[in-house]
């Protein structure tokens, strides 16, 4: 059995992906990207402001599962599934400067800041990064605005290898806009001079203009109330739908249980975000994608800018994506595909190393393309096919992981590998009513990103991404 391989997406630009069915396809099938990914009704991004460690102490394991470290509180993670049965994590972004007006890098030196590493493991976990300025001022020269930005980006990349593509200009100062679009970012989303979204959401059914400037909403818990707050969601959800798809973009800069100014205490950040996923998520609709502004961005020009043609042959249709108009600079290249007039299917393939998805819906067949990431630095996505990403909970974990093996299956097996694909050794596991469970604290490894795969003889049934906090 071979470690897991670092991959990315290949150099032609171009993917072809096959399709087989159990019948003869006529000439009518009709294959189109879906508006929004996994075919959602709408999006939601939301956004913590100044890199507190609030994030990732409390805002991050609430949405992705574990201990709280403020409150020792066990989260179980908030859900919503990508159309096809598979759960996936809330997620969320960071808006970052590195350092306060004498300098000093934040950190570094200040406890209530993310580290560095903090940031590797919440991009890890498929969590997005915006260029907050390098140390968060504001009214300035255009040559301030430039070097504000070239020098944050400049310290973040050399500590984390991590590019950031979209500006949040702090104190929604406008003179960010144009020297962002300057230096190539794809983005701006404020709450000031915002041209999409403004007082409403954004309508995704339209293309992706020439720089976006988003608008986004600033909650804090001096002008809402939980009450509030979800009656407000619900009467925007109401306005979504099929051919109808929004986004809504909303941020704060702190949550804790103490009242803090322009943040959300953290009970009534909890409980508005366990209500989005008990009503729109896994629980209930799952009608909502709930993900990081980069990666819904990402998503929207992988839609408007792939071009892509087909051909029949037979019960099986081949698919050209061709890449060369999207952006490189992307991080996220997936594309969820709704095909009508077909058939069932019965394999999806591909020469490239991608991942599929694919179920039957009430507007056709949904496929969800799973492109490898095509930047992580020293954090690849790391991606083996054919096989698919299984589900491994409580993740992140303090220790115990559990895993859903296949009905049926009777003999696995488990691989850990580190980042730098090197094998660890396999503490034993345990395996009762179908769900596996392994003690990762016996295999004698410290806290930090890993992957586990779930192996049946010499093939591999599935692999997932997990985080290991002690």
């Amino acid at each position: 059995m071979a470690a897991f391989p670092c991959l990315t997406i290949a150099q032609s630009r171009e993917l072809i992906v096959n399709i087989q069915f159990d019948t003869q396809l006529s000439s009518n099938v009709l294959v189109t990207p879906a508006t929004l990914k996994y075919n959602k009704e709408f999006a939601y991004s939301f956004t913590f402001d100044d890199a507190s460690k609030d994030a990732y102490n409390l805002g991050f394991r609430l949405l992705n599962g574990g201990l709280g470290i403020v409150d020792n509180n066990t989260y179980p993670g908030l859900f919503y599934t990508d159309g096809c049965g598979n759960l996936l994590p809330f997620r969320a972004g960071i808006s970052w400067y590195t350092a306060n007006d004498e300098s000093v890098d934040l950190h570094f030196v200040t406890p209530g800041t993310l580290t560095y590493d903090n940031a590797k493991v919440l991009f890890s976990a498929g969590w997005d990064f915006f260029n907050h300025s390098y140390n968060h001022a504001s009214d300035l020269t255009n040559a301030e605005y430039e070097w504000q930005l070239s020098e944050n980006s400049r310290i973040f990349k050399a500590n984390t290898g991590i590019k950031f593509n979209i500006c949040v200009p702090p104190n929604g100062d406008e003179g960010y806009k144009s020297a962002a679009f300057e230096q190539g970012l794809l983005a701006c989303i404020t709450s000031n001079g915002a041209e999409i979204g403004k007082d409403f959401v954004v309508d995704v059914t339209i293309p992706v203009p020439p720089e976006p400037v988003y608008w986004r909403r600033d909650l804090n818990s001096d002008d809402y109330t939980l009450t509030s707050l979800k009656s407000n969601f619900d009467q925007w959800v109401a306005t979504a739908g099929i051919g109808k798809q929004k986004w809504w973009n909303e941020y704060t800069h702190r949550v804790q249980y103490e009242h803090y100014a322009s943040s959300l205490e953290f009970p009534v950040f909890r409980e508005y975000f366990e209500y989005m996923e008990q009503k729109y998520g896994r629980p209930g609709k799952d009608n909502g994608w709930f993900a990081g502004s980069g990666e819904v961005l990402d998503y929207l020009l992988v839609r408007d800018k792939v071009a892509f043609h087909n051909e029949i042959e037979g019960s099986t249709l081949r698919i050209h994506l061709d890449y060369t108009n999207v952006p490189e600079t992307l991080r996220h290249f997936d594309l969820s595909l709704l095909l009508k007039n077909a058939g069932n299917i019965q394999s999806v393939t591909s020469a490239s190393p991608l991942v599929f998805t694919h179920a039957k819906t009430a507007n056709g067949l949904l496929i969800n393309i799973n492109v490898p990431d095509s930047f992580y630095s020293g954090i690849d996505e790391i991606v083996t096919a054919p096989a698919a990403l299984i589900f491994a909970y409580p993740n992140p974990t303090n220790g115990t992981i559990n895993l859903k093996i296949p009905d049926g299956m009777t003999d696995p097996s488990i691989l850990i590998s580190d980042m730098k694909s090197q094998l660890l050794p396999v503490p034993a596991f345990s395996i009762s009513n179908g769900i596996l469970s392994i003690d990762l604290k016996k295999s004698a490894v410290t806290p930090g990103i890993y992957l586990i795969g779930l192996w049946s003889g010499d093939k591999c049934i599935g692999f997932s991404k997990i985080i290991l906090n002690f």
